[in-house]
């Protein structure tokens, strides 16, 4: 099982939503890339958990918005 630190690569701002560059969680998967495995489920769990936001209804759970960096 290895670690990942998944990062946003941009800003993103919609109504009332702000999500900075920079913000970070890390995530342990047995994947290759933990955004494509189980839909990103475990990521998106991750960024509600520590930061409260939810990436999925806005379409952010992808390599052009997350960057993924083995640790």
């Amino acid at each position: 099982m290895a670690l990942y630190k998944i990062t946003t690569k941009r800003k993103f701002e919609n109504g009332n939503l702000l999500i900075d560059k920079g913000l970070s969680v890390q995530v342990s998967s047995f994947a290759v890339n933990p955004l494509y495995y189980n839909e990103g489920n475990d990521v998106n769990n991750a960024f509600l958990r520590i930061y409260g936001i939810d990436l999925k209804p806005h379409g952010l759970l992808s390599a052009t918005f997350l960057e993924v960096e083995k640790v």
